[in-house]
């Protein structure tokens, strides 16, 4: 028969071995689940779900929350349900270590090399999961992740009877096959952008915007049923999307307009707060519940935040203004940060945008360029590419925003450019006779073009990726 002291030391050491047991079976068990992260009471992390199927390289864009400076992170991703694994990091982000953390929030970016992790697949659905070093993880919905050799673009054409057309695009042979064409139902279309698997075009012409939805099976687009949708104001030219509302801008009118979208039947309707003023407007950006106007009459860009009803209120900080930025003209916002071109400086400037707080100037900006009156930006990772005239620009970003143009830009176009895009491993341009093709290397250069003649002058496009 044991002492008492061997008992309470023989029970002390069953219980022990019983804890450790069950401890091991709940990391087991949880492989796919948050605790197996390690959840505790530190650093929060938030995953916003980018829209639409990703390819490629996918941008995802985290905000850590915390009462601590910085934090390390790590990434996970998890394919069709299945375990979670470690994501394998592509060029650009901020990378895992020592990132920025705020009680307000800090937005971060992990670009994710899906082709890598996850093959050729021609679908699937992933999630992928921040994690931070003891603290709570965030995970994305599932993403549609099509990592297929084709990219469906829908263009605009230049005309006063509004004209879209969808193209497919071949990644491997980079050649572009004309689809179908649809009418937009309005009167000089210019801008497209893209929300998931619907397209909105502005009608400078006819004071409204048109709705589509692509069919990416059948290779098809048609019109949301009441599109084109009215908007209160004059010349609709520039959009923006924030996930749940349409921004507007009514250049002739210097206001803005907002309408909310139903993401289920893609139909628009005007939001009661439309009107707010903003003369001038060149380009439009909306990250992170703001929305950026870059004013280029007034030289100056506008900062509002976005109510949960679609109200738009001036921001702290609002109006930005920099030295030297005397006509902001594109805008590209990215990885908590917010660049301008100007219309005729040869300079990019840099503004971090985290937070609730004013925007601040990034160190070094603005940063040299080979050209200004820069039209559209494309992105991809740690890449960025720039359209002025006849001229493509290819930029680099390094991890803490700074802008560096790459050797060998710009490269000289035959035409002048008018409409890019950057998808995965592609950037595709229009010029007006052509569609042209690259291929983004690994080394992070472009490889010779190839191009595809078309018989439209397009003025705008978006990739259904």
């Amino acid at each position: 028969m044991l002492g008492p002291n061997l008992a309470d030391r023989g029970l002390s050491t069953f219980f022990l071995l019983a804890l450790l047991l069950a401890g091991a079976t709940f990391s087991l068990d949880g492989c796919n689940e948050s605790y197996w992260f390690g959840d505790g009471p530190g650093v929060k992390a938030k995953v916003k779900t980018p829209s639409g199927s990703q390819r490629g390289n996918i941008t995802l864009v985290y905000t850590l929350t915390g009462e601590i400076p910085a934090t390390d992170v790590t990434a996970k991703c998890s394919l069709d349900g299945l375990p979670f694994k470690p994501a394998t990091a592509g060029k650009g982000g901020d990378g895992t270590r020592n990132l920025s953390v705020s009680p307000a929030g800090e937005e971060h970016t992990f670009v994710w090399d899906s082709a890598k992790d996850l093959g050729q697949l021609e679908e699937s659905s992933a999630v992928l999961r921040i994690q931070p070093v003891d603290g709570t993880g965030g995970q994305s919905n599932p993403m549609k992740v099509k990592n297929n050799n084709i990219v469906l673009l829908v263009a605009v054409e230049k005309g006063a009877v509004g004209k879209a057309h969808l193209f497919s695009l071949g990644l491997k042979t980079k050649k572009t096959e004309h689809l179908t064409s649809v009418l937009t139902g309005g009167n000089d279309p210019f801008d497209v952008l893209r929300q998931a698997d619907l397209f909105f075009i502005a009608h400078p012409g006819s004071n409204d915007v048109a709705a589509f939805r692509l069919n990416a099976e059948k290779k098809s687009v048609a019109a949301i049923e009441g599109s084109p949708f009215p908007t209160v104001g004059k010349s609709q030219k520039y959009l923006a999307l924030d996930g749940e509302r349409v921004f507007v801008s009514h250049v002739d009118s210097g206001t803005m307009g907002v309408l909310d979208f139903d993401p289920q039947t893609g139909a628009l309707s005007p939001n009661p707060h439309s009107g707010v003023p903003a003369p001038g407007c060149r380009s439009l950006a909306a990250p992170s519940e703001r929305l950026y106007v870059a004013s280029e009459t007034r030289g100056e860009i506008l900062v509002f935040d976005i109510g949960s009803d679609g109200k738009l209120t001036q921001a702290d900080g609002s109006p930005l203004k920099a030295s030297g930025l005397d006509s902001p003209w594109t805008l590209l916002a990215t990885g908590g940060r917010l660049y301008a071109s100007d219309k005729k400086e040869k300079s990019l400037w840099a503004f971090r945008i985290t937070g609730n707080g004013a925007p601040a100037p990034l160190d070094g900006s603005p940063f040299k360029v080979s050209t200004g009156g820069i039209d559209a930006f494309g992105q991809s990772g740690d890449k960025v590419f720039a359209v002025s005239g006849t001229k493509l620009l290819s930029l680099t970003l390094g991890s803490s925003g700074q802008v560096a143009e790459d050797k060998g830009s710009p490269i000289l176009l035959a035409g002048t450019a008018t409409a890019l895009q950057a998808t995965g491993s592609i950037v595709v341009l229009a010029t007006p006779a052509e569609l042209r093709a690259w291929t983004l290397q690994d080394d992070g250069t472009l490889s010779h073009p190839t191009s595809s003649p078309v018989e439209v002058e397009v003025v705008r496009m978006a990739a259904a990726e």
